[in-house]
């Protein structure tokens, strides 16, 4: 499925909230928009994302959803490969608060311009890191909110620090060579 098609059919909040789609879609201004997923690099990843997280959530302080209903607008439903939040925030079955990071796998069909606009989402909202995986070119693009604006995370010797989660450092070529 490409990334950012969407129906041409209007759909309420009430609507989109209230069902359920397989694969989950992203809602943006009364539109559904397809996701990508079902590609094996993509969900292995997902995978070592979540457990890496689940695996040190109480050294790291957070928690771990793949493929949780973020809302970012009044109109605006995202729903990231992974989303971390930190631990023993009050949740609802659609995250309605900021989360510490949000990940996003690339796949073959996923454009330039959705990421964009995600990544302009995200920096509103208030999104602490928004990590953009590539597992074809296997790198990794950390951005960290800095003063309202998403600045990358420097990476030495193929290896970055989270600023938004203290203690976790990322090798990302270990990362990609367990997936």
């Amino acid at each position: 499925m490409a990334t950012g098609l969407a129906t041409h059919e209007f759909v309420s909040v009430r609507e989109y909230l209230r069902s359920s789609y397989s694969p989950d879609r992203d809602y943006v201004d009364g539109l559904l928009l397809e996701r990508s997923v079902g590609e094996l690099e993509r969900s292995i990843l997902q995978a070592t994302f979540v457990f890496l997280f689940r695996l040190n959530r109480k050294e790291w302080g957070v928690e771990v959803f793949p493929e949780l209903r973020v809302q970012v607008a009044s109109t605006r439903f995202r729903v990231p490969d992974v989303t971390v939040t930190k631990a023993g925030e009050t949740l609802s079955p659609v995250l309605a608060i900021p989360p510490l990071l949000v990940i996003e796998i690339l796949s073959p069909s996923t454009a330039n311009r959705d990421l964009h606009r995600k990544r302009e989402l995200y920096e509103q909202y208030g999104v602490e890191e928004y990590w953009i995986v590539d597992p074809v070119k296997e790198t990794i693009l950390a951005l960290s909110l800095v003063d309202g604006r998403y600045q990358p995370i420097p990476v030495d010797d193929a290896r970055f620090a989270s600023r938004a989660i203290p203690g976790l450092a990322i090798d990302v070529a270990e990362l990609f060579a367990q997936a």
